[in-house]
C-alpha cells in the first residue's frame, strides 16, 4: 500500500481517531470508576464502624443491666453483709453462662473491706488486703457513689493476668450503699466476637480504643494495651475527627484510610482502617480491564475499518488499470462498479465516457475515408480556389469539431452541475429533519432525568424508613434476651420456693395437730408455685417465638436495605449515562445549526453556478451555429473553384492521415 494513496490515508486517520476516542473513554471510565471505588470502600468503612460500635454499646449495655440485676440479688447482698462466700455458686453459675467474663467479684463499703465472694473458686477472696490492692477497690468504689454503673480503664488483671475492663455498680439495702459487684469483661474475649470478625475488604480491620488513646480491643491481641495512638503523628487528628469522617494517614510503611465512632457514654471510641493499598489492587485491576477492553475494541474497529476501506476503495485500482490503458490507446476496457456510491457512479460515467469515445473514434474513421473519396473527386472539378478552399474548409472543420466537443463537454457539465444542486437541496433537508430529531431525543432524554432522580430521592428515603425499623427491631430482640434472663431467675425463686414449701409441709407433719394451719399454708405456697412455673414456661415459649419472628423481621428489614441501597446506586449510575447523553445531544443540535448555515450557503452559491453554467451553455451552442453555417459556406467556395482540387488532394491525404491515427485506437465494439 503507498502511503500517499487515498486508502493508506483514510485506514491511518481513521486508526488514529479510533485510537484517540478509546483513550478518551477508556479515561473517563477509570476517573469514574476509580471514584466510585473509593467512595464504596470509604462507605463500607462508615457502615462496619457503625456496626460494630452499635453492637460494642449494646453488649456494655447488656452486661451493664446484668450487673444491676445481680446486685439486687439476696445472696450477693447476704454475702456482703456476713462477709462470707454465700454467692460464690451463684456467681459460678453465671461466669460459665457469658464466656467474655474473666470474673465476678463483690466486696464491702468499708474503708478495709476485702473481697468476698468471686466466680474463679475463690482466687480473689482476701483481695485488697494490701495497699496497691485496697487502693484499686476504692477506685471503683469511688466511681459507683454517685452513678448506677461505671467502666474502667483497661488493665491487666492481677488474679488471670487476662486484659480487661470492669463494670461496676453499688449494691445498696434499704437505699443504703453496702458494697460493690465488680464484672470483669476480657478483651480478648470481645475482640474475637466484635472486632476479628467485622469485615473491611481484605485487609482493613476494626479497633476500639479509649479516648485517651490505649488500643482495647484489636484483630491482633498482642497489640492491646501495648499500642497507644496518642503517641503517633495522626493520633491527634484521629481522636478530633466527627463520626463518620475520613481522614488518610501513613502508617507503618502503608497509607491508609480511617473513620471512628465515639461512645462518649463510655469514654470509647471505635476505629476503622483500612489499608490504601487494597483500594490501589481495586484501581489497577479496573486499570488493566479498561486498557484490555480499549486495545480488543480499537483492535476489532481498525481490522473492520481496514476491510471496509480496502473493500469499498478496491473499484478505484480498476479505474487506474483502465485510464493506464486509454493512454495507451486502448479503448476496449470496461470498469467494474460493484457499488452503488460515487466511486461506482464515476466508474458508469467512465464507461459511458469510453463507450462514446470509441463511437466517435470510428466515426472519424468513417468520415476520413469519405472525405478522402469527396476530396478526389472535387480535385477533378475546381482547380483555381484549390488553395483557398484547402485552408478554409480545414481550418471550419477544426473548429467545428472543437466548437462540438465544447458543446458536449458543457452539456456534460450542466447535467452534473444540475445533479450537484439536487444533491445539496436534499441534503439540506436531511439536516433540517436531524435537526428536529436530535431536539426531540435531548428532550426525552432529559424527562428521563428527571424521572430517574425522582426514583433515586424516593428509593432513599425507604432505606432511611427499613433503616429505622432495622434499628428498632434489633433494640426489641436484644429486650427480649434480658426478659429471658429475667424469667430465668424468677423460674429459680419458683423451684426455691416450692422446696422451701416442701420443707415446711414436712415440719408442719411432725408438729402433727399443731401444724395444720402451717400445713395448709405450705400447701397453698406450694400450688402457687406450681402456677407460677407453669405461667412462666408460658412466658417463655411466647418470648421464644417471639425473638424468632423478631429474628427473621431483622433479617428480612437488612435485605430490604440492601435490596434498596443496590436500587439506588443502578438508578443513580443510570442518571449518569442520560446526563452524559444529553449532553452529546446538545453538542450535536449545535453542530447540525451550523451545518445547516453552511448547507443554505452552499445551496445558493450551486443555484448561482447553476445560472452561469446554463448562460455558457447558450453562449456556446449560438457559437457552434455561426461555425457550422461558415463551414457550409466555405465548402459552397470549394465546391465552386476549381483550386478545390488541389486542397482535395491535400484533404486526401490529411484523411488518409487521421485514419491511420484512428487505427491505433482499439475500439469498443
Amino acid at each position: 500500500m503507498v502511503k500517499t494513496g487515498l486508502k493508506f490515508i483514510l485506514i491511518g486517520w481513521s486508526i488514529g481517531i479510533i485510537a484517540v476516542l478509546t483513550s478518551l473513554i477508556g479515561g473517563t471510565a477509570y476517573y469514574l470508576g476509580s471514584k466510585k471505588i473509593k467512595e464504596h470502600y470509604q462507605d463500607q468503612m462508615r457502615t462496619v464502624v457503625k456496626i460494630v460500635a452499635a453492637d460494642f454499646d449494646n453488649f456494655l449495655r447488656s452486661h451493664a443491666n446484668m450487673a444491676e440485676t445481680l446486685a439486687q440479688d439476696e445472696r450477693i447482698i447476704q454475702s456482703i453483709q456476713s462477709g462470707k462466700p454465700f454467692a460464690n455458686p451463684y456467681f459460678k453459675e453465671i461466669f460459665g453462662r457469658y464466656k467474655v467474663y474473666e470474673n465476678i467479684f463483690i466486696y464491702g463499703s468499708g474503708a478495709d473491706s476485702v473481697v468476698v465472694a468471686d466466680a474463679l473458686d475463690g482466687k480473689t477472696l482476701g483481695y485488697g488486703k494490701i495497699p496497691e490492692q485496697r487502693e484499686d477497690l476504692r477506685n471503683f468504689f469511688n466511681s459507683v457513689q454517685n452513678q448506677k454503673i461505671s467502666i474502667s480503664r483497661a488493665k491487666k488483671s492481677p488474679i488471670t493476668g487476662d486484659t480487661v475492663v470492669v463494670l461496676s455498680t453499688p449494691v445498696r439495702r434499704n437505699g443504703v450503699l453496702i458494697g460493690v459487684l465488680c464484672i470483669a469483661l476480657s478483651l480478648g474475649s470481645i475482640s474475637e466476637q466484635l472486632v476479628a470478625n467485622a469485615q473491611l475488604g481484605k485487609e482493613g480491620y476494626v479497633s476500639i480504643v479509649e479516648q485517651e488513646g490505649r488500643v482495647i480491643a484489636h484483630k491482633v491481641k498482642d497489640l492491646i494495651l501495648k499500642l497507644d495512638i496518642s503517641k503517633v503523628g495522626f493520633g491527634e487528628k484521629l481522636a478530633s475527627l466527627k463520626d463518620g469522617e475520613i481522614m488518610q494517614f501513613y502508617f507503618n510503611g502503608q497509607d491508609r484510610f480511617a473513620t471512628v465512632k465515639h461512645l462518649d457514654q463510655w469514654k470509647l471510641n471505635v476505629i476503622a482502617i483500612q489499608p490504601f493499598g487494597e483500594i490501589s489492587d481495586s484501581l489497577n485491576e479496573l486499570i488493566l480491564g479498561i486498557l484490555s477492553v480499549s486495545v480488543m475494541i480499537a483492535s476489532a474497529s481498525g481490522i473492520f475499518l481496514y476491510r471496509l476501506l480496502n473493500k469499498r476503495l478496491s473499484p478505484l485500482d480498476s479505474v487506474s488499470r483502465v485510464l493506464k490503458k486509454m493512454s495507451d490507446g486502448d479503448l476496449t476496457e470496461q470498469i467494474d462498479a460493484h457499488y452503488k456510491d460515487e466511486i461506482g457512479n464515476m466508474s458508469l460515467d467512465m464507461n459511458s465516457f469510453i463507450k462514446t469515445m470509441s463511437g466517435s473514434l470510428k466515426n472519424v474513421q468513417h468520415i476520413a475515408i469519405d472525405l478522402a473519396t469527396s476530396a478526389n473527386q472535387l480535385s477533378a472539378s475546381s482547380q483555381s480556389f484549390a488553395t483557398v478552399a484547402q485552408s478554409t474548409a480545414a481550418s471550419s472543420e477544426q473548429m467545428s469539431a472543437t466548437t462540438e466537443e465544447m458543446s458536449a463537454g458543457m452539456e456534460n457539465i450542466a447535467d452534473k452541475v444540475k445533479n450537484q444542486f439536487e444533491n445539496i437541496h436534499n441534503f439540506h433537508s436531511k439536516i433540517k429533519d436531524l435537526s428536529k430529531g436530535v431536539r426531540k431525543i435531548g428532550l426525552e432524554i432529559q424527562n428521563s432525568l428527571q424521572r430517574a432522580n425522582a426514583i433515586s430521592t424516593e428509593a432513599k428515603k425507604g432505606e432511611e424508613s427499613l433503616s429505622l425499623m432495622d434499628f428498632s427491631l434489633s433494640n426489641i430482640l436484644k429486650s427480649s434476651e434480658q426478659m429471658s434472663e429475667i424469667i430465668s431467675i424468677i423460674n429459680e425463686i419458683s423451684d426455691q420456693t416450692q422446696l422451701l414449701s416442701l420443707n415446711a409441709a414436712i415440719e408442719a407433719a411432725r408438729a402433727g395437730g399443731a401444724g395444720k394451719g402451717f400445713a395448709v399454708v405450705a400447701d397453698e405456697i406450694s400450688k402457687l408455685s406450681e402456677k407460677t412455673a407453669s405461667s412462666i414456661k408460658s412466658i417463655s415459649v411466647m418470648l421464644g417465638k417471639n425473638k424468632s419472628e423478631l429474628t427473621n423481621g431483622v433479617s428480612g428489614v437488612r435485605s430490604s436495605v440492601n435490596t434498596i441501597h443496590n436500587i439506588i446506586t443502578d438508578v443513580d449510575a443510570m442518571a449518569d449515562d442520560m446526563q452524559h447523553l444529553y449532553d452529546i445531544t446538545s453538542a450535536q443540535e449545535s453542530l447540525n445549526v451550523e451545518v445547516d448555515r453552511q448547507s443554505d450557503k452552499i445551496g445558493a452559491e450551486a443555484e448561482a453556478v447553476k445560472l452561469s453554467i446554463q448562460e455558457q451553455k447558450r453562449a456556446v451552442r449560438e457559437i457552434t451555429e455561426v461555425i457550422f453555417r461558415w463551414n457550409e459556406e466555405a465548402l459552397v467556395t470549394a465546391s465552386s473553384s476549381e483550386e478545390v482540387s488541389a486542397t482535395s488532394m491535400s484533404l486526401s491525404s490529411n484523411a488518409e492521415t487521421l485514419k491511420k491515427i484512428t487505427d491505433q485506437f482499439k475500439i469498443y465494439n
